[in-house]
């Protein structure tokens, strides 16, 4: 056998593979291309996955939240200090047109005694966040613990 186009003789016998030796082939590059295509997947859902939590916790809601937890006298007995976030991540949701939005997040929280999540409840309206409602419950045996239902106003917003 000969190249068409420059004539280069070929040793047939040299070139085949057996039919075996050609599924392998293709298994293993089906294989890497299958691992690849997780691998990307990850990262994507990693990278996402920071850049959804990095908002939620510089958000108005995240802080004051915190801050009113940290400062709470009957969470600081129940769970014990320090008060720190915990895993999984946060959940909820952060919406915001104009001058207007709502937070709604469940912060997963944890002390030295005991763990569970604070559900914060805000609004913004006219350019001003405030705290509806901030809970505590307990992973253990499910207690809330009411850390405020009063309004804490902020008059700018930081994440403008």
């Amino acid at each position: 056998m000969v190249c068409a186009y420059c004539n280069h003789p070929f040793d047939d016998t040299a070139n085949h593979l057996s039919t075996d030796e050609v599924k392998q082939q293709k298994k293993k590059k089906r294989h890497k291309n299958i691992m690849m295509g997780i691998g990307i997947f990850a990262g994507i859902s990693l990278f996402m996955l920071l850049i959804i939590t990095y908002s939620f916790t510089n958000s108005w809601a995240y802080e004051n939240a915190f801050k009113l937890a940290k400062s709470n006298q009957e969470l600081k007995e129940k769970i014990g200090t320090p008060i720190e976030q915990s895993w999984p991540f946060i959940s909820g949701s952060i919406n915001k047109t104009g001058n207007s939005g709502r937070a709604d997040l469940g912060i997963p929280v944890k002390g030295p005694r005991e763990s569970g999540t604070l559900f914060a409840k805000a609004n913004r309206r006219e350019g001003i966040w405030s705290m509806n409602t901030l809970t505590f419950r307990s992973s253990e045996n499910e207690q809330t613990i009411w850390i405020s239902d009063q309004f804490i106003r902020h008059a700018r917003d930081p994440e403008d």
